[in-house]
């Protein structure tokens, strides 16, 4: 299903960097519910089979592409297993996981 990922440029913001920990969610946001937001997912990045994590969002185009910011396919892809999980809210929960077989970057996105 999900096995592509079309990627497109993005706007990086950059400013000073702080010394302080991140707060474990988005300021002023608010835990989603499950299928609250159905078209979005969530790009795991896996290394050595065994260390994962989240890495970026992705919007669900169809049935088998998504879309996400170049940046967050810019990787050593012999380094990292990238998978595209739906159906979760929270990075403990299974959800629905599927493997990206194929990533087009923009051209003319330069990193």
């Amino acid at each position: 299903m999900f096995s592509r990922v079309l990627a497109i440029l993005s706007v990086i913001s950059i400013g000073a960097s702080t010394a302080e920990i991140p707060a474990p969610h988005v300021f002023g946001g608010s835990n989603a519910t499950l299928g609250q937001f159905s078209y979005f997912g969530s790009l795991r990045y896996t290394m050595n089979g065994t260390f994962e994590f989240h890495g970026c969002g992705a919007n669900i185009l169809n049935a088998r592409w998504a879309l996400s910011a170049a940046h967050c396919l810019y990787f050593d892809r012999e380094m990292f297993e990238l998978d595209f999980l739906v159906g979760s809210v929270r990075l403990s929960d299974p959800g629905v996981r599927y493997r990206i077989t194929d990533i087009i970057i923009h051209p003319a996105y330069i990193f």
